[in-house]
């Protein structure tokens, strides 16, 4: 017994100093680790602040609002018409109409390849909201295949439409040009 006592008399105060120096290695190796993650995320939501800003710069060059005529708008509409896509071209177009008093304007879907049905109801409702606001909406360039698909989903224009963006313009052009006489 006194042997073991002596034991732990000696090795105690060796084992307390193990154990504490194994803590604080601990300690260091959990802020190092700590340290890296905190790191890891900011440049993690960096990256994602990043793709962020160029989702939003691609929406905004996918479908521009192009005044091509003094009282002409045109949009041109291209790939596969998603839905919130189809929600910044409402919201862009509807203010250029109010800013420029524009009174036509061209939805051009030669580019367009295939379009979503919750897509295809916002462009109808597009359709609709541009004619309320007394402006003529023509449509050009509908693919076979995505007109196919607005008469299917029951949600094919009630504008104007045209082979082309060209003649679209050029029935633009007659009507301002008539309005203004």
């Amino acid at each position: 017994m006194a042997l073991a006592r002596s034991f732990l008399h000696t090795a105690g105060p060796v084992l307390e100093s193990l154990v504490a120096r194994e803590r604080e290695h601990l300690g260091s190796v959990a802020a190092a680790r700590a340290a890296a993650l905190e790191q890891s995320n900011a440049e993690l939501q960096q990256r994602v602040d990043e793709i962020e800003r160029q989702r939003a710069q691609i929406l905004r060059l996918s479908a521009p609002v192009l005044r091509i005529w003094r009282d002409v708008l045109a949009v041109p509409l291209a790939g596969t018409l998603e839905e919130q896509q189809i929600v910044h071209v409402s919201e862009k177009l509807l203010e250029t109409i109010v800013e420029t008093r524009a009174r036509v304007a061209i939805l051009d879907m030669t580019g367009l390849e295939t379009i979503e049905v919750t897509a295809a109801e916002r462009l109808h409702a597009i359709f609709q909201a541009v004619q309320l606001l007394g402006v003529q909406c023509f449509v050009s360039g509908v693919r076979p295949a995505v007109a196919d698909a607005l008469v299917n989903q029951g949600t094919a224009p009630r504008a104007e439409t045209f082979a082309t963006v060209a003649d679209a313009l050029a029935a633009a052009i007659r009507r301002c040009t008539a309005a203004r006489r």
